[in-house]
């Protein structure tokens, strides 16, 4: 019984452990609100996925791509979304912007409560309408100056007003999934979990460092 009870010990420590090493991310919870759709995704990826024709396209140059999605149903409500694409960093999709024409703002406000918990500051309008993920900061150290390296380093900024230190202080405090309420319009600016998605990936973020460099 005592050796018995020492293995499950050991099992239970190395579980814990295991858990531990596991990257820090949100989830699921703060991902794009339609089923097969994630940050960081090409608009040929979600075009793939939402079965849409190229005519969705609003516009697509080597900065940025825009799909306009119309007639979908978002939180069980009538909804047209515009996805912004981030070509030139080649970090896919980072933004989103959903119209609800029928749905009042009050019933989807209790939508966002149920998917994202309670409020966690104020929209433009000044309403508690605002949700926001983890903060770059709360990530594990190396994904942390992984994003240092790829938006103050590379390429070479040119000269500042403000120090580096002070750029990134003010940075590694956004969220990497920020969701806002304000009049029917739904918006979500996801460019730093798209990020994150590509800093946490090795491969990834080392064909993204080329791509930086060679700029």
């Amino acid at each position: 019984m005592k050796k018995a009870g020492i293995l499950v010990c050991c099992a239970v420590i190395m579980s814990l452990a295991a858990c531990s090493q596991q990257p820090q991310t949100s989830g699921t919870a703060f991902q794009p609100p339609i089923e097969g759709v994630q940050w960081g995704m090409s608009p040929e990826e979600v075009m793939d996925v939402l079965s849409l024709s190229e005519e969705c396209i609003q516009n697509s140059d080597e900065w940025t791509a825009t799909l306009q999605c119309d007639d979908m149903e978002i939180f069980g409500q009538d909804a047209d979304a515009l996805m912004v694409f981030d070509m030139r960093s080649r970090v896919g999709l980072v933004k989103m912007s959903i119209v609800f024409p029928e749905a009042s703002e009050e019933s989807l406000a209790e939508r966002l409560v149920e998917a994202y918990g309670g409020h966690s500051g104020v929209n433009a309008g000044g309403k508690p309408y605002l949700w926001e993920d983890e903060k770059i900061e709360e990530l594990p150290e190396g994904i942390q100056e992984r994003f240092r390296y790829m938006w103050l380093e590379c390429p070479p900024r040119e000269e500042e007003i403000f120090s580096e230190e002070t750029i990134w202080n003010a940075y590694k405090v956004q969220p990497l999934v920020t969701v806002a309420l304000n009049d029917n319009v739904l918006t979500y600016d996801g460019g730093n979990m798209a990020a994150y998605l590509i800093y946490n990936d090795d491969t990834a973020y080392e064909q993204l460092q080329s791509l930086r460099g060679s700029n």
